[in-house]
């Protein structure tokens, strides 16, 4: 018997030096994991990012340089706004990534706030 996987298909955009995130413009989030079910205390490099609704909020979904494919928490989407925005000339749309140089971040700990597990990051 033969068993097949299905295999994701995203578009990006141009990548011209091989430092840029790429934007990830459809997202399938069931193939995401919730970063505290993902990640290890260790530093990542985010190289795909994307902006897609998951459970009625929107949020922002990631690739790192290790092919791991994570839904950020608020710790991680808080430091990466902040990375992004000091990057992105104007933002033409909120998902926007063009531009934007990869980011390494650190997971520190695990944390739990009103009933829902995160990991608390900071960027390197």
């Amino acid at each position: 018997m033969h068993t097949y996987s299905v295999a994701e298909i995203f578009e990006c955009e141009d990548d011209n030096n091989g430092t840029n995130v790429l934007h990830l413009k459809n997202i399938h989030v069931s193939m995401y994991t919730a970063i505290h079910q993902a990640l290890q205390f260790k530093t990542y490099t985010i190289v795909a990012a994307g902006y897609r609704e998951f459970r009625g909020h929107l949020r922002w979904h990631f690739i790192t340089k290790c092919g791991l494919k994570i839904r950020a928490g608020k710790s991680l989407d808080k430091i990466w706004r902040v990375w992004r925005g000091s990057h992105v000339v104007s933002p033409d749309k909120i998902g926007s990534v063009a531009g934007v140089p990869f980011m390494d971040f650190r997971v520190l700990k695990m944390v739990r706030s009103h009933g829902t597990y995160d990991m608390q990051c900071e960027a390197c």
